[in-house]
């Protein structure tokens, strides 16, 4: 059973995570029926006590330990564990090493299945409010979701201005409820790729070894289908400046493909063919 949260202060639309009273859906997209709310933590850093409060309420609900585990855990002493470091990228960095390195650093941060998003990502702003969010997930060093996933990439991949960049969002079903999933696309050298974070390993990061969008596209739907999801929906945004201190917004859906009755070689034909509007804009 999906246990929603509606406190008004804590509530965020369809992200990527889930509130889930029994095992885990096979992904980690939020399940949805029109739309879905989880906790945010809408006060800054430090984190204030009542976010942590909620965290540990939902722990206490969703755990099968629930209660004896969260007085175990708040009973230690605090001790903040080490810290990542963030790789430091430049124009003439190697690209492939540039974005393993991204990635690594983003895994060492770990995915955040706490049921609190620490950092409130808000897609409407401006591109330049979402790389503040990027600074401030680098200083605090906390567990991460998909879409801060995105930003952060965004950020540190942003000195390496021979790629392009560009944001895939997946829509999926699975038991019933559907799920959603973001991750940043990459294109270098007639290559793609991407960087993302999930609960599942092939819903990720993919290396630069994709001869074209299609053929990365169709990969993402096969990991979907092996973990037992259908996806119904994919978007892509155009490409994404490289300016931090841009105030565009990014248009997150530029381009959408609904995937009912679309066969893998319409589909890749399908985005091969905004693969070409891609590198011309």
């Amino acid at each position: 059973m999906i246990v929603p949260l509606t406190t008004n202060n804590y509530k965020h639309k369809m992200g990527d995570t889930n509130s889930s009273t029994s095992d885990p859906p096979a992904t980690k997209e939020t399940p949805t029926k029109e739309s879905y709310w989880w906790h945010v933590n809408k006060g800054g850093f430090p984190i204030p006590q009542h976010t942590w409060e909620k965290l540990w309420s939902h722990v206490i609900d969703v755990h099968p330990q629930g209660d004896s585990l969260v007085r175990e855990i708040r009973g230690r002493p605090q001790k903040r564990p080490p810290t990542p470091t963030a790789p430091t990228l430049t124009q003439k960095s190697p690209v492939p090493e540039s974005l393993q390195a991204v990635q690594s650093y983003m895994n060492e941060l770990q995915y955040n299945h706490t049921g609190t998003q620490f950092f409130d990502i808000r897609k409407r702003g401006p591109l330049s409010r979402l790389m503040d969010c990027a600074r401030e997930i680098l200083r605090e060093s906390l567990p991460i979701k998909c879409l801060e996933a995105v930003v952060l990439s965004l950020y540190l991949t942003s000195p390496l201005s021979s790629v392009q960049r560009f944001a895939i969002g997946f829509k999926s079903k699975f038991g019933g409820l559907y799920y959603r999933h973001i991750v940043l696309g990459i294109h270098w050298n007639s290559l793609y790729g991407a960087l993302g974070m999930s609960r599942r390993d092939s819903l990720m990061y993919k290396p630069l070894s994709y001869t074209s969008l299609g053929d990365l596209i169709i990969d993402f739907i096969e990991s979907y289908r092996e973990v037992g999801h259908c996806v119904t929906k994919v978007k892509m945004s155009p490409p994404i400046t490289h300016d931090v201190t841009n105030h565009a917004s990014v248009h997150w859906k530029h381009f959408s493909l609904l995937m009912k009755d679309v066969s893998d070689a319409d589909l890749k034909r399908s985005f091969d063919k905004y693969s070409k509007m891609l590198r011309t804009m």
